[in-house]
């Protein structure tokens, strides 16, 4: 079958899966999943239509691995119930019908947690004032065990009820990505001080997981490439955990932003204020230094004319090239670094997503 966009819709190995094409469902919110965190009739046919319109892997969406220790809202899948397993199934087989595989994205919210959910200590890396009124508790390395082991069992438990592969989130201000952060994290032990030591406990969580379903079970780990925020982390900081991930998972997965500084949601979520593909020049700067694992990106991309440019350009050509152009959707997109011109005369020049942030790019081509 020849398709219209053949880069886009390749396929590509990914652990032991081979995915069909490059299109990955990402994980959402379920907003009507009952408290129980069992998927309903009407949840099941949601991923299932994903996975007729042709996704490779449609995750299912967030799922809280332990309420004993935090849960941020109830709309999470329950991997922390045996009872979930005939729920799972039933939604796993149905997104199997379609030649797809399904995902789940396991979550710890650490100084997420909300009092109003849960009525326990709001753990976190480090002690500090909570930002819902109660006060954050420095996790011990007994909880910080107990958590691990709990990442593991979840994964444990979706593979039992059908599903392919799992996603760590390490990104977004959830408790890993706490753990990284500078603005978070601000312990002297071996959690704390250099990034590796800040990446310790999700590699504990990779190396678990390997424990509890097999070397062979998929692991996609998601990261925020940068914080965009002075202080927190950068791309470059980033690149290096990178590093640290590659070959042990299988798929990096790379947003950007952080709860903790509400002025980022846009990015976690990116609105139509923002640029087509607008993490895709995090992705690329991570991919270069990827010697085994693939990555994938997320953020504003519903074009599949500017998916199929990306990928073309980097897989088939692997050249620089200079690109000269108005369409700021496709210059975002495809664009590592960024000179703008106004009448003749440069106005900024550098990394796109801090070019098209410039006051200066956006008095003279959006409008103050």
């Amino acid at each position: 079958m020849e398709y219209k966009y053949p880069h886009l819709f390749s396929p590509i190995k990914v652990g032991r899966l081979t995915l069909k094409n490059r299109i990955e469902a990402a994980p959402v919110n379920i907003s009507n999943l009952p408290i129980s965190g069992y998927p309903t009739a009407e949840n099941i046919a949601i991923f299932e239509g994903k996975a007729k319109g042709g996704a490779a892997i449609v995750h299912m969406g967030e799922c809280r691995i332990d309420m004993k220790t935090g849960i941020s809202h109830k709309l999470c899948i329950a991997l922390d119930d045996p009872e979930v397993l005939p729920y799972l199934h039933a939604a796993t087989d149905a997104i199997k019908k379609h030649n797809a595989f399904a995902a789940v994205e396991l979550i710890h919210p650490g100084t997420r947690a909300n009092p109003e959910y849960y009525d326990g200590p709001i753990w976190g890396p480090s002690a500090g004032p909570g930002h819902l009124g109660k006060d954050y508790s420095e996790l011990d390395q007994e909880t910080i065990d107990y958590i691990v082991e709990r990442f593991g069992d979840a994964a444990e438990m979706a593979k039992l009820g059908g599903v392919d592969i799992v996603m760590i989130h390490a990104g977004h201000g959830w408790l890993l990505h706490q753990f990284l952060s500078p603005l978070n994290n601000r312990r002297t032990d071996k959690y704390g001080g250099c990034l590796e030591n800040r990446a310790r406990i999700t590699m504990e969580v990779i190396a678990n997981i390997r424990k509890k379903c097999g070397d062979d079970f998929p692991i996609e780990v998601r990261m925020s490439g940068t914080e965009i925020v002075e202080g927190g982390l950068t791309l470059e900081d980033q690149i290096e955990f990178a590093k640290l991930l590659d070959g042990k998972a299988d798929l990096i997965h790379v947003t950007s932003g952080t709860f903790h500084v509400p002025s980022t949601n846009q990015h976690m979520i990116p609105n139509g204020f923002l640029p087509q593909g607008c993490n895709v020049y995090l992705a690329e700067a991570i991919k270069k230094e990827m010697k085994h694992t693939p990555v994938v990106t997320v953020g504003a991309l519903g074009d599949p004319e500017l998916m199929e440019s990306i990928i073309k350009i980097r897989d088939m050509f692997q050249i620089a090239i200079m690109l000269i152009e108005h369409d700021m959707k496709l210059v975002s997109g495809i664009c590592e670094e960024l000179t703008v011109l106004n009448f003749g005369q440069e106005l900024a020049q550098g990394e796109t997503s801090a070019v098209l942030n410039d006051p200066k790019v956006i008095t003279a081509y959006l409008g103050e």
